[in-house]
């Protein structure tokens, strides 16, 4: 089975790479077993960060044992530290159980000379390696990110080591349309595979109808003629939309154009008589004149929007970006529905 040397192999050196000290490293330079002392203590017995601790481990006794050896350690795990220490030095070491005061004793083992009775070993060519490690704990949750540079110019962030709750109040849906409840974490699959989508913040922009109609219905001050009139039903609590024709001048919201940043219209739908046309947009530039009609622009995903047609109300959501380079002159637009 797996011995109580495992503990080292979750635990990675991090003493004095977020300040960038002595160059970005822990360097050392000592005895093996001193350096081996010092490693363990560090990282894992009284760490900087006490979360990092690994209780009931503490140090056997230092017997100085060893060559003076230099050591560089950043980002190895102890395991790998204290194993090519261990390689270099001919010492050996282990994490030993005391049952009676209930502790994890680590400390170096003076290696003995048995070449002569060795049959099995890489240098005699019938063993492919002398370390086979089959690891079920796969599960990682702290995560370290190092930006470019060397030494005390790299910049290292470190995420995690939490327990964190997912929440967000509104229901949402993948962008293959499948619906997510409230509180529930959204999966979708990117360049390396399956990964958890990050929920930002959104900011509604739509004006309550009860309050302010006006507001949907602001009238061009020139350009186009057509436009559509809203009017908000208490009976039904919604925005209806009376009637579409060229002979009318009220029509929808103005908003501000954001390049390549996409926007999401959802809504609870019920169509009394047309079903709901796919998405079009008016551009307009800073002296509100029209530049373009029809104008479609880049659909990231949509649910039960285009040629939406229920006799009852059904949510249906559309995803959008205008991009960058197309109608430069244009800074807002309204839709047409």
């Amino acid at each position: 089975g797996y011995d109580l040397n495992g503990l080292l192999a979750y635990r990675v050196a991090m003493n004095k790479i977020l300040d960038g000290a002595t160059g970005g490293y822990d360097e050392q330079t000592n005895n093996a077993e001193s350096l081996m002392h010092y490693y363990v203590n560090v990282e894992a017995i009284n760490p900087a960060d006490v979360s990092r601790k690994i209780p009931f481990l503490t140090l056997g006794s230092n017997l100085n044992r060893g060559d003076t050896l230099t050591y560089r350690a950043r980002l190895q795990t102890l395991e790998e530290i204290i194993g090519e220490i261990s390689l270099v030095s001919g010492l050996g070491y282990q994490i030993r159980l005391d049952l009676e005061n209930k502790l994890f004793i680590f400390e170096a083992l003076q290696g003995e000379d048995k070449s002569s009775v060795v049959k099995l070993s890489p240098n005699l060519g019938n063993v492919k390696s002398i370390e086979y490690m089959y690891d079920e704990m796969t599960s990682r949750n702290v995560a370290i990110v190092g930006g470019e540079g060397e030494g005390a110019s790299r910049y290292f962030v470190v995420s995690g080591g939490q327990n964190y709750t997912f929440t967000r109040d509104s229901i949402a849906y993948t962008t293959d349309g499948r619906r997510v409840e409230v509180n529930e974490p959204r999966f979708e699959t990117g360049k390396f595979g399956k990964a958890f989508l990050i929920e930002k913040g959104t900011t509604n922009l739509a004006h309550d109808p009860a309050t302010d109609i006006n507001w949907w219905n602001a009238a061009p001050t020139s350009g186009i003629i057509w436009g559509y009139v809203n009017e908000y039903s208490a009976t039904e609590k919604a925005l209806k939309i009376t009637s579409f024709s060229h002979s009318h001048h009220g029509h929808s919201f103005y908003l501000n154009i954001q390049r390549d940043t996409y926007f999401t219209i959802r809504a609870n739908i019920k169509n009394v008589k047309n079903p709901l046309r796919s998405l079009c947009l008016a551009l307009y530039n800073s002296a509100d004149t029209c530049v373009k009609t029809n104008y479609v622009p880049d659909i990231l995903a949509q649910y039960n929007w285009n040629n939406h047609n229920t006799p009852d109300y059904s949510e249906g959501w559309i995803t959008y970006k205008i991009p960058s380079g197309v109608y430069t002159d244009a800074v807002k637009y309204t839709i047409q529905f």
